[in-house]
Formats: C-alpha cells, structure tokens, sequence
C-alpha cells in the first residue's frame, strides 16, 4: 500500500505548533505542548476510550507518545501506519493528530474505522487497536 491520503503540509503544521505554543503560554503558563496535550487526551480517551478512533491513520502516532509518556494504553502499534503517519518531532506529530481529529468530524461518521490511505487503490485501511477495543467492550456491556 501506498500511503498518500491525510497526508500533513509541514509549513501548516509548523505554523500551528508556534499559534499553540503560544496560546498555551497565554492561557496556561507553558509552552509544553505535548505535555499538556497529551494530558488532556489522556483523560479523553479514560473518558471514551473509542475516540481513539478519531485519529485515524495518526493513533499509532498518539499511542506511541502515550505510551512513552507512561501512560498504559496497552503496546500494541501498527508500525507501518505509525511510519507513515507521524511529524519529526512530538510538537509536530501531535499537532498534525489532532489536525486529522478535525478532519475526522467534518467528514466521517462517528465510530468510522475505514480510510482510504492509497488514493490509488481501492483497498481501505481499518483501525483496530485491540487494547483499545478491550476497554470498550466493558462499557458495551453495561447497555
């Protein structure tokens, strides 16, 4: 598979990184963006653990910061997508996680899994995080 769709600008991305960092100085007192960032969706994915799904082809990316981070959101990681589909740094791997997060609610159905991430082929890509799903399937349970 080639991997060509959702692919990020840098110039965007490093535009966005210097208006974060400053509107988390303003507002926060700190320019740890990904400290702060990682924190927050953290507790997002505590909340709801299927919005992993948000990030698409990028959860790889999230989880691989989480999980270096200390956070236990399980180890397992698709490495070819996380490849593919990461900045080169954290800043900017979180910033463009969060740009497909807005791309996501624009244009998917809440709980889509399918992305085309070959724009020549017609071979979707799905996310499964097993870990992930694990901690949802309690939740289904209860309904």
């Amino acid at each position: 598979m080639e991997y060509t769709e959702y692919k990020m600008d840098l110039k965007r991305i490093h535009a966005k990184v210097r208006t974060m960092k400053r509107m988390l100085r303003a507002r926060r007192g700190t320019t740890d963006l990904v400290g702060f960032g990682l924190t927050v969706i953290r507790e997002r994915l505590l909340e709801d653990p299927a919005c992993y799904l948000t990030y698409g082809p990028y959860w790889w990316t999230m989880k691989d910061m989480l999980i270096r981070r200390g956070y236990k959101f399980g180890a397992e990681l698709d490495e070819e997508v996380l490849e593919h589909y990461r900045g080169g740094n954290d800043e900017e791997s979180l910033v463009m996680c969060e740009v497909f997060r807005d791309i996501y609610f624009e244009k998917f159905m809440r709980g889509a899994r399918r992305f085309s991430l070959d724009g020549a082929s017609d071979e979707d890509y799905v996310l499964v995080d097993h870990d992930m799903e694990n901690r949802i399937l309690p939740d289904i349970a209860l309904i």
